[in-house]
Formats: structure tokens, sequence, C-alpha cells
């Protein structure tokens, strides 16, 4: 039987539904974040058009599989470095409970909010230090 076709519904509890509305706002946040990091890049160089479709296309990609399939270091990338696993990991876990698999464990699945302060005071950080050095177009 096939991984997706074997999961019960979700066990939906009172503090569960508010909780999700929370994650997935948190979950919007780290994408914001990440793609602020990125875009904040073109101040420096203006050649980076590829590397924003690129974080694009990988998160997109890292998605698709669940963390736990990934070898011990890309996970640790993945919710520490780049949060991406806040962003469907980590919430589905938490709605289908399954908190005890993946490296982190069960605590790991309440902290996408403090994952998303962290990477949105980063971004927000790199942009504003870029707007700062940003000289303008130029060659006119």
């Amino acid at each position: 039987m096939a991984f997706g076709a074997s999961l019960e519904p979700p066990n939906l509890t009172w503090w569960l539904v508010p909780w999700l509305a929370v994650v997935i706002g948190s979950g919007i946040i780290i994408q914001l974040s990440l793609t602020m990091i990125v875009a904040s890049s073109a101040f420096y160089n203006v050649r980076l058009g590829a590397a924003t479709n690129s974080l694009e296309r990988t998160a997109w990609q890292m998605n698709l599989f669940p963390a736990s399939a990934y070898s011990a270091v890309v996970q640790v990338l993945i919710t520490i470095a780049l949060p991406w696993a806040f962003m469907a990991f980590y919430p589905a876990h938490l709605l289908y409970g399954r908190g005890s698999e993946g490296l982190f464990g069960a605590p790991v699945l309440y902290l996408s909010p403090v994952a998303a302060l962290i990477a949105f005071a980063v971004g927000y950080g790199i942009w504003r230090r870029g707007i700062r050095s940003y000289q303008g177009m130029g060659g006119m």
C-alpha cells in the first residue's frame, strides 16, 4: 500500500485547528523571509534572478518528500539553516499525530512560530543592510 493511502484521517482536537492556522501563517512567513533573503542579494549582484528561481524550485521539491526521507545532515539543514521543514513536514506530522518520528522528535512540531520569527528577523536584517548599501541603478 502506498504511504499516502495508508494515512488515517487527522484527529482534530479543539486546540489543533487554531494551532494549524498559526502554523500555516508561520510557513507563509518563512517562505516570504527566505525569498526576501535571496532577493536582497540583488543589492550586491543584479544578476541573481536564476538564484531566486533555483531557491523556489528547490524548496518546492524538498517539500514533496518527508524530511525523514533525507539524511540527518539534510534534516538539520532544512530544519535549522533553511527552515523548509516548518512549511510542510512538521505541520503534516502535527496534523496526523506523528510527532515522535523524525530526527528532532515531538517538541519541534510546536516551534514553527519561533522559526518564522527568526527567519523574518534574519531576512529583514539582510534586506535593511542591503538598502543601506544600495547605490542606485547607475548607468544613466
